[in-house]
């Protein structure tokens, strides 16, 4: 298998805005969500994502210059990646992977799956109330928005909430040297235009669930 991309996430003292009111995102380096799957139509929105760390939470940004924009769900865990939606996996150890998927107005679905099982199923709703999330529009949005627009989207992920799903993290908690495994993906399945970007390329597959393609989140 091709080597797989390294995100590097550095820390921070104190939390960033998630709205992006002051500069420590500029700390943060982007990393462009450059591949689509061959399923993909013609629209092919231009994604990057930054993410900062501090000693309690994960910081993700998304920013999305899109079209087509649809967001129709707005309850945990409902099909959120048929609308224009970004996404976040990431593995902690070798097997278990979580998923965390965030349409343009900030519904979320997280689960949990394992790599050689297959298996796959979502997390309870008042842990994913849990995650601090913005994003800059509001909703629904029922009817597309067919011209172009940039949207970001940002989240807090805390470590004590993937402790709890994935068991103490000791030496995998991050601090300067540790690294996990995850990419990042945009998606709108359901959409006049729908399409599939990621970071790490996944193969002729369309599947997101698929860690060996992962790329490597490296704390410093």
């Amino acid at each position: 298998m091709e080597d797989r991309p390294t995100c590097l996430v550095r820390r921070v003292k104190v939390a960033p805005d998630l709205e992006g009111h002051d500069d420590l995102w500029s700390r943060a380096e982007p990393v462009r969500l450059g591949h689509y799957h061959a399923k993909s139509s013609d629209h092919r929105p231009v994604v990057s994502a930054r993410t900062l760390y501090d000693d309690e939470h994960l910081y993700i940004r998304f920013d999305v210059e899109d079209r087509y924009v649809i967001a129709v769900n707005t309850a945990s865990n409902s099909p959120v990646y048929r609308d224009s939606c970004v996404e976040f996996f990431f593995q902690v150890r070798e097997n278990h992977y979580i998923n965390i998927e965030m349409n343009a107005i900030g519904a979320m679905l997280v689960g949990q799956g394992q790599e050689d099982s297959g298996r796959k199923h979502e997390i309870d709703p008042e842990l994913i109330a849990r995650i601090r999330r913005w994003t800059s529009l509001e909703g629904p949005i029922e009817e597309e928005i067919e011209e172009p627009v940039v949207w970001h989207g940002a989240i807090a992920l805390p470590f004590a909430l993937v402790e709890e799903l994935e068991g103490p993290l000791g030496e995998r908690r991050p601090a300067e040297g540790v690294s996990w495994r995850c990419n990042f993906y945009k998606c709108a399945d359901r959409s006049s235009h729908p399409h599939w970007g990621m970071w790490s390329p996944i193969g002729e597959k369309l599947s997101f669930h698929q860690p060996k393609y992962f790329g490597h989140l490296k704390f410093v």
